[in-house]
């Protein structure tokens, strides 16, 4: 909260924007809208410093490239998208089990199997 503090001080706002794994930190988030002057955060959603790249690739557009668009992320998934068929073919030829699973199931079966020390892909 110290460095949030400090840095609310040298750059006034009541808005944040930050990513990494400290961004996941729902007991540290709730304090940085209590404890500091921030009113607006914004958490990227990355889930480790693979965020801090998305950050920097946006401060060169804006800053090194000349853009002037806003970015809005509507959603993490930027890799390429396969198949159900792709998936089960890459599954089948490297001898991976796979099943789909209805929604309302998926809690209990993925619980199950990792209680019984089985690795899942979700």
């Amino acid at each position: 909260m110290h460095c949030f503090r400090r840095l609310n001080r040298i750059i006034q706002s009541n808005q944040i924007a930050y990513a990494g794994g400290c961004a996941l930190n729902g007991v540290a988030n709730a304090r940085l809208l209590r404890d500091t002057p921030f009113e607006r955060v914004y958490l990227q959603p990355a889930a480790s410093d693979d965020g801090l790249s998305v950050g920097a690739a946006l401060w060169a557009w804006h800053n090194v490239a000349g853009g002037r668009e806003r970015f809005h992320m509507h959603h993490a998934s930027w890799g390429p998208e396969y198949s159900e068929q792709e998936i089960g073919a890459a599954a089948r030829s490297v001898g991976t089990p796979r099943r789909q699973i209805a929604c309302e199931q998926l809690p209990d079966v993925v619980a199950r199997l990792l209680r019984s020390g089985l690795v899942v892909g979700w």
